[in-house]
């Protein structure tokens, strides 16, 4: 059929009591669309050098169910970690060394 699937690996929650507190929650969500983004700007650098599974770029989807859904709309709304409000920017910011903003900057590789 022409269609290409990926299932990334993404960090998750390593136990449900993650759910407890809201800084483990954000820092979690940061972290998986991290991921993301780091997927899609794979993706395209695949592309962009060969092009080995024939993807065409404009025909590109994301979607997901629970965490996957999640992570998929952080990676499109999500603009800059300010946007997430004082308390929960700081808790990004300690995520991979504070590379969220950097990401959302460049947010798929510019």
């Amino acid at each position: 059929m022409g269609y290409v699937v990926i299932t990334p690996d993404y960090r998750g929650l390593l136990n449900l009591n993650g759910f407890q507190k809201e800084e483990d929650l954000i820092k979690v969500v940061v972290e998986a669309t991290l991921d993301a983004n780091d997927l899609v700007c794979h993706v395209l650098s695949q592309i962009d050098n060969g092009n080995p599974y024939r993807i065409n770029k404009n025909e590109m989807f994301g979607g997901g169910s629970s965490a996957g859904s999640v992570i998929d709309l952080h990676g499109i709304f999500l603009n800059k970690a300010d946007d997430l409000g004082e308390q929960f920017a700081k808790w990004a910011r300690e995520v991979d060394d504070g590379r969220i903003d950097e990401v959302l900057a460049e947010k798929f590789c510019g």
